[in-house]
């Protein structure tokens, strides 16, 4: 059991005629191409609006770009925290032997993933749910931020906007 997220692509006339006729064998006649799955990366619930279990929520290309755009720049900043915490674990181990100065350093440590949780929480929120995973802004959060951008930048290098259509379909 889990949050599981797909992303799958149908060409748009074909889509709205499907929906026009909302039959179920309407839908079954729908050529649809999986072109992204997600595991429990709950932000992605917020962000696009999706709100039912096993609904289509159509989504937007500007909503991919502005998606990418935001794990981009939460990346960057990851990136810049995770070099000082890099550079505070190598001081750490120098005077791993004053304890005054261990816990100096692990506070300032603490303090810097504490800022990237507020700067994530602001930009790209995690949601919770009884199946949706964790909500906290540590490195599982950084993972699902890179599998965005790559998965989500393959959509956009591959999908025509004009004729096909991208929605989103979770289950829990």
């Amino acid at each position: 059991m889990g949050l599981d997220i797909y992303f799958k692509r149908v060409n748009k006339i074909d889509f709205q005629f499907a929906k026009k006729k909302d039959t179920q064998d309407a839908y079954d006649e729908l050529e649809i191409e999986n072109v992204g799955y997600f595991r429990k990366v709950n932000c992605l619930l917020p962000f696009f609006g999706y709100e039912d279990n096993l609904s289509i929520h159509p989504i937007e290309k500007c909503q991919i770009e502005e998606l990418v755009s935001i794990a981009k720049e939460l990346l960057k900043e990851h990136h810049a925290i995770n070099s000082s915490i890099l550079s505070y674990k190598e001081i750490l181990e120098v005077y791993k032997d004053d304890k005054k100065k261990t816990k100096e350093i692990q506070e300032k440590i603490t303090a810097l993933w504490a800022n990237f949780a507020e700067i994530a929480s602001k930009k790209l929120p995690t949601t919770s749910g009884f199946f949706f995973g964790y909500t906290e802004y540590k490195e599982w959060y950084v993972n699902d931020l890179t599998e965005i951008v790559n998965v989500f930048e393959e959509i956009l290098n591959s999908t025509d906007f004009d004729i096909d259509q991208i929605f989103m379909y979770c289950w829990w």
